[in-house]
């Protein structure tokens, strides 16, 4: 049995990422994060401090590799998620 799960809005963690997901932003002034430069509605700790290809070539983020499979029409896809943060809690 498969399970599919989404989420519109979600606030998570990555490594040392913290990223919201469809966050209703107001106004950036005073928010300590910038909008990804590869995901639409993605918002990153780390947007402001890397250039898009930096966070590709340097950083290797592993938001940006799994894009395809954890975003989708509905939102973030929680199998996938849930399978992401499994793989970098066994790799530390």
């Amino acid at each position: 049995m498969s399970i599919t799960g989404y989420y519109s809005q979600i606030h998570f963690k990555c490594n040392e990422l913290i990223l919201f997901y469809n966050l209703p932003v107001v106004s950036e002034d005073g928010l300590n994060m910038g909008p990804c430069h590869h995901i639409p509605n993605l918002y990153c700790s780390r947007a402001k401090e890397f250039t898009p290809n930096q966070c590709i070539e340097d950083r290797k983020c592993e938001i940006e590799e799994l894009k395809d499979e954890l975003f989708g029409e509905y939102g973030i896809h929680a199998p996938t998620l849930k399978e992401l943060d499994k793989k970098l809690r066994k790799s530390k």
